[in-house]
């Protein structure tokens, strides 16, 4: 009871197409879905909604290209027990695409001793990553070729305002700037 369980997957589509997958649900029902239910995401973005009884059905959902976050939660709640409480999600197909280069996670940058700025983030969940690209307004200011160091300080500012950004390192490239 009160419980959930999703599955996501960050796909980089590279032209217009379907993402399909069949799915069958065996909860408690509504009539709005608002109790257990199988949700379907698209870029945080709540897209498809199922509870009740459903046998299978294929769904389909048009993308476009760029990278997309894909994420199916079944979420029970914590009175009734109904059906089997569960769902089933399979046959996931994606449209023409490619695994994306995934940024740094966590990144964050804070001011220390009035003139340095100190930056730390986590290693994005993937393997073959090479190290990182630290960016101060827009301009390069290292790259760290160990993917282990998961801080940096830049020191001695002058007073002014600073935006600053990651990026992974990749045999294949590079990816997107930290959020």
């Amino acid at each position: 009871h009160n419980q959930t369980s999703e599955i996501f997957h960050s796909w980089n589509v590279l032209d217009d197409g379907p993402v399909t997958f069949w799915c069958k649900v065996s909860c408690e029902d509504d009539g709005n879905n608002g109790y257990d239910r199988l949700e379907f995401w698209i870029d945080g973005v709540e897209v498809g909604r199922w509870g009740g009884e459903r046998e299978w059905e294929q769904m389909s959902y048009d993308v476009t290209p760029g990278v997309h976050e894909f994420r199916w939660i079944y979420r029970k709640d914590g009175s009734l027990v109904a059906g089997q409480d569960c769902a089933w999600v399979d046959a996931i197909d994606f449209p023409d695409g490619e695994t994306p280069l995934n940024a740094p996670r966590n990144f964050t940058a804070d001011i220390v001793n009035d003139d340095s700025v100190f930056m730390t983030w986590e290693a994005p969940l993937t393997r073959d990553l090479l190290g990182y690209r630290i960016f101060r307004n827009d301009i390069e200011i290292i790259t760290i070729l160990n993917p282990d160091i998961l801080q940096f300080i830049d020191p001695d500012l002058p007073n002014g305002s600073y935006t600053y950004y990651a990026r992974a390192v990749y045999d294949s490239g590079v990816s997107d700037p930290t959020v």
